[in-house]
């Protein structure tokens, strides 16, 4: 068989494909090295730095509340669908946490944070 026979037999030779195959493999290191970085298992990336996080629930009824404003140290965050708060840049020491929603009582607290992922859920009580 002459080689332009097996061109037209095999349209896809080695010289063709190796700029693909170079092409697609630079798409995948970057995709796994952009992707792959801090990475949780869940798919959500982790930002970097001192961070708290937690939810907010009814005390002694663990039923987790939306909607309610948390405040660190005078930076305010409201707690998603599913109760969950996050404060992302948190200084590393002592500081002030509280929350307020209608219906509940005030709560305050102070925590001491340390360096990278801190949690912290808070009960809040009817009034």
């Amino acid at each position: 068989m002459a080689v332009a026979d097996r061109d037209a037999f095999y349209p896809m030779t080695v010289t063709r494909l190796k700029p693909m195959i170079r092409t697609r493999m630079t798409a995948l290191a970057v995709a796994l090295l952009v992707g792959g970085c801090g990475d949780d298992g869940g798919g959500l990336i982790e930002p970097e730095g001192t961070s708290l996080q937690g939810v907010v629930v009814r005390a002694g009824t663990q039923v987790r509340l939306p909607d309610v404003p948390v405040t660190l140290d005078g930076r305010t965050v409201v707690s998603d669908s599913r109760g969950l708060y996050r404060f992302d840049d948190v200084a590393v020491g002592e500081v002030t946490l509280s929350a307020q929603y209608p219906g509940y009582l005030l709560y305050e607290r102070s925590l001491d944070i340390v360096e990278g992922s801190n949690s912290f859920d808070i009960p809040l009580l009817p009034e």
